[in-house]
This record gives C-alpha cells, structure tokens and sequence, in this order.
C-alpha cells in the first residue's frame, strides 16, 4: 500500500505544522502576560495568532525548512536537536533588530529573546514530530 501523504509534500505539512504550533505559543504567551484581564488578555491573545501566523510561516519557510534540510543531512536529528535549533531560529529576527536597544531597554529585549527562541523551539519541535509521524508508517500495515 502506498504512503497517503507523498514523500515530497511532507516538509510543506510539517513545515505549516510547526509555523502554527509557533504562533500558538505566542498568543498564549501574549493573554498569559494579560490574564489579569481576562477579555483583554483574550482579545490581544487572538490578534496575536492572527498577526503570528503569517510572520511565523515566512520565518518558518526561510530559515526553519532550509535549515531543517542542511542539518538533516549532515546530523541524525532528535527531538532535543530540534527543539534546540528552532530556539536558535527563533532568536534570529530578534537579533537581526537588537541594533534598535538602548541600555535601558535590555529587561524588554531579554523578554523578546525568551518569547521568539520558545516560540521557536515550539515550532521546531512540532515540526520534527510532523515529520517524524508523516515519515513512519502507518498503523495496521
């Protein structure tokens, strides 16, 4: 029996899995930081996933999936691996704009440090799983 998602569509899947799985993880990081107002925390916690999906997809596209590529060819990855190379992926736009701090903003970048590498490492993490569940087979055969 053939394999029900081609072998040459599975990254597009995964990679879509982990962009979603990274703007999960920002908007939740969003209405947790408001919780003590809970319809705002709500509100800003949705036009955050609604403003994430798109940034999460092209950053997801232009460094996670060449990555991903590079570093599965050269490695045996792991799910740690991933994780750890999503959170390094994850830490590149913040750091392609750190030129914009001042010394007294350090406490607000370390805060966009800590939100892109663990939205990062979410969505590395969600995308190795992807992959690796397109890429076993399937149950019963």
């Amino acid at each position: 029996m053939s394999d029900v998602v081609p072998r040459w569509l599975r990254p597009a899947i995964a990679l879509c899995g982990g962009a979603v799985a990274s703007a999960i993880a920002i908007s939740a990081v969003v209405a947790l930081m408001l919780i003590w107002m809970p319809p705002l925390a709500l509100a800003l916690g949705v036009l955050a996933f609604i403003y994430a999906i798109p940034v999460t997809l092209i950053h997801a596209l232009l460094a996670g999936l060449p990555a991903y590529l590079i570093l599965s060819r050269v490695i045996s990855l792991s799910r740690v691996g991933a994780a750890v190379a999503g959170f390094a992926i994850g830490l590149l736009p913040i750091g392609l704009g750190i030129y914009d701090a001042g010394p007294g903003l350090f406490p607000y970048m370390l805060v966009r440090f800590a939100l892109g590498g663990t939205a990062g490492a979410v969505g590395g993490l969600a995308f190795f799983c992807v992959m690796q569940k397109l890429a076993s087979p399937a149950e019963g055969e």
